[in-house]
């Protein structure tokens, strides 16, 4: 029997991504300490600015949240340090700034 894999990379594409927030996962994904992206689904009842922020601190990493013209959370798996939130910070002010 076929195991199914829904993994690009370090992302888990079993849900879709939002397109506003591709550029975000596209960079996020290139950091090295990071082992897995895994987004949830899109809450299509959110608006506002496209913006992506670090919510919440877990034991296997970061929860971040993107809000916009829709809303979605991503798990991202990987050592929690304080200079890997640097560093997570650091790439979406980078990417909002688009650079």
């Amino acid at each position: 029997m076929k195991k199914h894999t829904y993994r690009v990379n370090k992302v888990k594409t079993r849900h879709h991504i939002l397109k506003e927030a591709l550029p975000y996962v596209e960079q996020l994904q290139k950091l090295p300490f990071i082992s897995l992206i895994v987004p949830d689904v899109i809450n299509n009842n959110s608006h506002g600015r496209n913006r992506m922020k670090i919510s919440t601190t877990t034991r296997s990493g970061f929860d971040l949240t993107f809000g916009g013209a829709g809303a979605q959370k991503f798990h991202i798996v990987c050592p929690v340090t304080e200079e890997n939130r640097l560093e997570i910070e650091r790439t979406i002010i980078k990417v909002a700034e688009g650079g």
